[in-house]
């Protein structure tokens, strides 16, 4: 189930990044399309919501489960202590990522920022390598 969820919200977070490529849609299907961005944009949203939804649920009795030999209060300490510095890691280098790419001329001639690509592109190598090691753990982890 943990899985299932986590993958939902890696495809979220992919379709997520896609829409903020604007040189992908160049002339696609063939001109710039926002009504068709839109509802993909909203999609990817919807998708990482569940996802993450999904894993927020599942992940507590889990580590509950699998670490019942360490007292609850301090796993659940430890676990929300580091969400919360994922949380404000995140908060901190958007913006600067989002800087990192400057103005560019990609459309009738127009400048614009392209830097949210690379934003909502960065989680999706972490997801993808802790989803990997989640499913390569499988065999470890107890059938109850």
């Amino acid at each position: 189930t943990l899985f299932l969820f986590g993958c939902l919200h890696l495809v979220g977070l992919a379709l997520t990044a896609a829409t903020a490529y604007p040189f992908m849609w160049i002339n696609f299907p063939t001109t710039y399309n926002p009504t068709l961005l839109l509802p993909l944009f909203m999609a990817g949203l919807i998708l990482m919501g569940i996802g993450s939804g999904g894993i927020k649920t599942t992940n507590g009795p889990l580590a509950a489960e699998h670490l019942a030999h360490i007292p609850a209060s301090s796993v659940f300490r430890l676990y929300y202590w580091v969400i919360n510095l994922g949380s404000t890691v995140a908060t901190l280098v958007s913006p600067v990522l989002h800087q990192m790419v400057g103005p560019t001329k990609w459309y009738s001639g127009q400048s614009t920022s392209t830097g949210f690509y690379l934003s909502f592109s960065a989680p999706i190598p972490f997801c993808a390598v802790a989803l990997s090691i989640f499913y390569c753990a499988k065999p470890l982890y107890l059938n109850t």
